[in-house]
């Protein structure tokens, strides 16, 4: 969250320097070159639809090692009140595919 608004912070500064002219532009230049993009995980799998259930784990897991794969069939009739941001359920059918799109949850 720091490093989100630090990144807002940056480009505010660097929007109000841009539009103060133009001899403020090393400022500006400064101002940019600090600017650092910002790094989400993946959080959903649409890529792994369909492929074998423990090919989709060992992607998941290179992606997200810190995450916990629960395979369930696409029939489970459980409940999913329950979000958790350490998981993520793959649904798969009978021959262990990968059925839908695999998601923290």
């Amino acid at each position: 969250m720091k490093v989100f608004i630090g990144a807002i912070t940056l480009t505010v500064l660097y929007l109000l320097a841009s539009a103060s002219g133009s001899h403020h532009h090393h400022k500006e230049n400064k101002i940019k070159e600090q600017t650092a993009p910002i790094i989400t995980q993946p959080h959903m799998w649409a890529s792994l639809e369909g492929i074998n259930f423990l090919d989709a784990e060992e992607k998941i897991k290179s992606d997200r090692p810190e995450l916990e794969v629960v395979k369930l069939n696409q029939i489970y009739e459980g409940t999913f009140h329950d979000y958790k941001d350490d998981r993520v359920r793959v649904f798969v059918d009978d021959h262990d595919s990968v059925v839908g799109f695999p998601t923290v949850g």
